[in-house]
């Protein structure tokens, strides 16, 4: 991108760049700043889907940058994803990005924990990957229904699932991956979050009130308006 005979010395004035990659935000407005000064608009718009999402035209593309910039380059952003969100300034698209992919890395790995505990104690793997895809975690309930009615509220009260209960069923999956002599990293992780929420007095609160620990710690609280 940088540098002699570079992409950006070729561009032209008026010209946009879209830039694909996931990458560092900050490394993303170092280059937006470089291609201002030759009059080059720029938008980051790293991609969510696949080989299977570009294969079909099933890309979400996560645009950060100027919303004039992002006018004249939809078109071509269009014709190659299917869903375009423009989620905020030059380097938002790449904060999403990675936050994503690492939200999801961490949940393929509790899932893996999860399964070998299940393999080990009996089940067939075949049979509990199903038990997955069905129940509520295939089906992504928490991001899709628990999480926007509750946490995203800041409505704990009344409880559509404890967090006593939630505990006591974490407990009890702790207790079958020790049984089984499988290191549960994630679980004691959870289980040990669960277990400050619970010091707290919040047993009768809805389950998803210990997800406002790290939101304390943070200073960060994750409210929405929708």
């Amino acid at each position: 991108m940088l540098g002699e005979d570079s992409v950006a010395s070729a561009l032209a004035s008026g010209s946009i760049y879209v830039d694909h990659t996931t990458n560092s935000a900050d490394l993303v407005r170092r280059v937006h700043g470089i291609l201002a000064k030759k009059d080059v608009g720029m938008v980051d718009a790293p991609v969510s889907g696949g080989m299977e999402g570009a294969q079909a035209r099933d890309l979400t593309l996560l645009v950060g940058g100027d919303a004039e910039v992002l006018r004249r380059a939809r078109p071509v952003l269009d014709a190659i994803g299917k869903t375009v969100l423009h989620v905020g300034d030059i380097g938002a698209g790449n904060i999403c990005k990675v936050l994503h992919n690492a939200a999801g890395f961490t949940r393929a790995l509790a899932m893996m924990e999860c399964l070998t505990v299940g393999v080990k104690a009996g089940i067939d793997p075949g049979v509990l990957v199903e038990v997955f895809q069905k129940c509520a975690l295939g089906r992504s309930f928490d991001i899709q229904v628990r999480l926007p009615s509750t946490l995203f509220k800041g409505n704990f009260d009344p409880a559509r699932f404890a967090l006593g209960v939630a505990a006591k069923d974490m407990g009890l999956a702790a207790e079958l991956a020790a049984a089984n002599d499988v290191p549960a990293e994630l679980m004691e992780l959870c289980q040990a979050q669960m277990a400050e929420a619970m010091s707290r007095g919040w047993a009768d609160r809805d389950s998803s009130v210990y997800l406002t620990l790290p939101e304390e710690r943070a200073d960060a609280p994750v409210r929405t308006s929708e």
